[in-house]
């Protein structure tokens, strides 16, 4: 016969009861507050922050990773993000995301989009506890504006480049010690020098008697 629990006992019972409670309670709580500023930190950065199952699933995103399409944030979790940025059935080529999957670390690539931005993108392979990588996460910087200066500056160096070597005169750049680090060909041919002999050598060498061909 199952002996009845006294009056002691029950209350005994009822205490511990209600500190597991209370211990269930702020551990909820705690974790609660690590998710909030978790979520402020994230949503904080302008770079897109995505995690990512291995199936390219979104599972969660940052406010910026939302404001780069216009949307909420959680109405991107459940979809794929080749789909949402590259509008795409499959998975980017050269995808950072895949490769880091692959090879468990960290990669960094560059994807233009159909929209014709051009985006810095890093992933990062996330493991469980066993070290198997269970799903990914990507942080992407647009980096139009960059590019499009590097073009503008790269073509008009080429342009100022080709002047240079278009005239007669000769034409180099030193650096403070007289180093040569730029010249044209009109120069190669008054010092009577190849490309190869100029380049790093000192301004004073090739234009001493000594030395001149």
């Amino acid at each position: 016969m199952t002996k009845k629990p006294t009056y002691k006992e029950l209350e005994q019972k009822i205490t511990e009861l209600k500190k597991e409670h209370t211990e269930r309670k702020r551990a909820e709580e705690a974790l609660r507050k690590s998710e909030q500023q978790k979520s402020a930190i994230l949503d904080s950065m302008k770079e897109l922050v995505v995690y990512q199952d291995t199936n390219h699933t979104v599972l969660w995103a940052n406010q910026a990773a939302g404001e780069s399409v216009g949307v909420a944030p959680e109405r991107l979790v459940g979809h794929f993000c080749y789909e949402i940025w590259a509008k795409r059935h499959t998975p980017c080529e050269g995808c950072s995301i895949i490769i880091a999957r692959e090879t468990g670390h960290a990669q960094e690539a560059e994807i233009t989009t159909p929209d014709g931005r051009v985006w810095l993108t890093h992933g990062y392979p996330i493991r469980d506890a066993n070290g198997i990588i269970v799903g990914a996460v990507e942080t992407t910087l647009e980096i139009t504006d960059r590019k499009r200066l590097e073009d503008t500056l790269k073509r008009s160096e080429e342009r100022y480049r080709s002047i240079l070597e278009g005239i007669d005169e000769a034409y180099f750049e030193v650096e403070l010690t007289g180093t040569l680090t730029f010249f044209n060909n009109s120069l190669c041919k008054i010092s009577g020098y190849t490309r190869d002999e100029l380049f790093g050598m000192n301004n004073r060498e090739y234009t001493t008697p000594e030395t001149a061909k």
